[in-house]
């Protein structure tokens, strides 16, 4: 038995699936929105202009391009030493750092930002470490701004990204 072919059931399944929900997600930006998931009936490129007109769209788009390019090379910057130092160790040792990298991955995500959010909020002991040492000044802010979402997308992607390399 040709065990490949296991595989194909559930790739039908998972490009049927996706291939439908962006098949439906395309024809409905092209109805003009009325509000409570109501569409106009005819075709339209109003929500297409829509972005081009408004400049908070844009803004917004390109402050997450911004936001990719920034956390894209941390991660990279980070994991490539870290990926290429698990694979010189020891197997032993190589298997056990990566089974508490992954272990790190499961942690759920509201427990990951509200761990992130207690270590760097205002008034906390690594914030105070941190103005201490001169690093920032007392008006700086890491929960909410650019650099604290970097730093928590960045810590988000750290375990995915080693596994990758």
């Amino acid at each position: 038995m040709r065990w490949g072919l296991l595989v194909v059931p559930p790739l039908l399944l998972t490009i049927t699936l996706l291939s439908g929900s962006l098949f439906i997600f395309l024809s409905s930006s092209l109805h003009e929105d009325l509000g409570l998931g109501l569409l106009k009936e005819e075709y339209s490129l109003y929500n297409f202009r829509q972005i081009l007109e408004y400049p908070s769209y844009l803004d917004g788009f390109f402050l997450t391009l911004r936001l990719s390019f920034y956390v894209c090379l941390c991660t990279l910057i980070i994991t490539w030493p870290l990926a290429y130092i698990l694979s010189r160790l020891p197997p032993k040792l190589s298997m056990l750092l990566v089974g508490l990298i992954l272990a790190s991955t499961f942690i759920s995500l509201p427990i990951k930002a509200l761990g992130l959010m207690i270590l760097f909020g205002t008034d906390s002991f690594a914030m105070d470490a941190l103005r201490a040492t001169g690093l920032v000044d007392e008006n700086f802010r890491f929960v909410g701004s650019l650099f604290g979402v970097a730093v928590g997308y960045t810590h988000l992607a750290i375990g995915l990204m080693v596994m990758m390399m």
